[in-house]
Parts: structure tokens; sequence; C-alpha cells
């Protein structure tokens, strides 16, 4: 559900699942994120974050999809190479909400919890944004009703050279 950095000299992440239950890693957020890529899929972080890069032309703070078909996709709060980095996930969010300090907004989880984070509404939003559009995207791309229409980068904002 939610990966945060953590203050510990063994532990690195702090790690709270759906259910609740809380867990700690020594590995940081990204080395976690960077195994699931593998994992999950077969292939790495970087190969991931330059295909959607490419793709749908996002600069920053790229969203990156564990398992696009069940809407995993890890969202960083900031650069995924900052320590104050936390990744949130895609699929176990609810809504965004504005906090009353302009640098925060509220993430409300499925499971009815919520956790303040330290990113601006509006970022936060942009970044979910992103996330749920190049899902969307890649699922529309293996379904039989899109395949034979649309190649992936057909379906980014990109604009076609002529």
């Amino acid at each position: 559900m939610i990966l945060e950095p953590y203050a510990h000299p063994f532990h690195r992440t702090k790690i709270t699942e759906c259910n609740g239950s809380i867990h700690y890693s020594s590995q940081t957020a990204l080395q976690l994120i960077q195994q699931a890529c593998i994992l999950q899929l077969y292939s790495t972080y970087k190969g991931r974050r330059d295909a959607i890069q490419a793709s749908f032309d996002f600069k920053q703070n790229i969203p990156i999809p564990i398992d696009y078909r069940q809407y995993i996709c890890a969202i960083p709060t900031k650069s995924p190479s900052s320590l104050d980095c936390t990744w949130v996930f895609y699929n176990h969010i609810h809504k965004v909400e504005l906090c009353n300090n302009r640098k925060q907004s509220k993430i409300h989880f499925y499971n009815g919890t919520n956790k303040i984070i330290i990113t601006s509404f509006y970022q936060m939003q942009q970044q979910f944004l992103k996330a749920g559009f190049l899902l969307c995207r890649m699922n529309m791309q293996d379904s039989p009703q899109f395949r034979n229409t649309y190649k992936l980068t057909d379906l980014s904002n990109k604009p076609k050279s002529l």
C-alpha cells in the first residue's frame, strides 16, 4: 500500500500493507521497487522508467507499473533518488484530498485508512492521474478491441511529427 523512508540503523523502509500490518526492510523503497520490477515481469526499473518516459512523454517522478493488468503501479511522491521519497500504490488509493497545509496532501485508501504526506495536493493529484492514465493505456493495448487499432505510442499525448 505504501513504502516510506525509515530512519533506523538497520531498517531503511517502513512497509504498510493494506491489512494494516507493518513491516520493515533493510532495503530502500527504490531497491524494493527495482526488485519488484524484475520479479513481476522480468524487466528492470530503468527499462520500465525509460519506456514510460518515451511512450508518454513524462519528464520526472514517473509512476512505475509493477503489474499493469492488476493496476499495481508505484507512485513516487518526490524524486525517486530522494531519501524522503514515499511510494504509494495506485490500486490502493481511493482519493487524494487537500490539506490545510498546502505542502501536504491526505491520501485515503480503500481499506479506510488515510495518510498525510509532505507533497502538495496538486502534485499528488497529478501523480495519481498520470498513473491512472498510463495504466489505462497499457491495458487498452492488451484489449482485443484496441489491439489492432492502436499502438502504445499512438495512445500517448505526444504530438505526431509530419
